[in-house]
């Protein structure tokens, strides 16, 4: 039979413990190494929507200060944008083909 050497890691009682431990906390914890990978992935991409989301209210804030400010932009846009027309008017809608 040939001589296998064991690691003194492995003859320490101790040594065996911190093994134990370790395997145990990565991979068997509740909050073992893959999911806190996973969470700080998903952290990451949520504070990206946050900054894209905190820049769409400051461009919306602006655009409704714009519009409660100048009447003749609020018409503009509810012509446009919503088809709203003066009661004694028609409007005709051209749809390119």
């Amino acid at each position: 039979m040939k001589n296998i050497r064991i690691p003194k890691l492995l003859k320490n009682k101790y040594g065996i413990i911190l093994i134990l431990f370790a395997a145990w906390m990565l991979m068997f914890d509740e909050n073992n190494i893959f999911r806190q990978i996973k969470i700080t992935i998903e952290y990451n991409k949520l504070k990206k929507e946050r900054l894209f989301f905190e820049q769409e209210i400051k461009n919306n804030s602006q655009g409704v200060k714009q519009l409660s400010d100048d009447p003749d932009l609020l018409e503009k846009l509810a012509r446009e944008r919503y088809m709203m027309k003066k009661s004694n008017e028609d409007v005709f809608l051209i749809i390119p083909d």
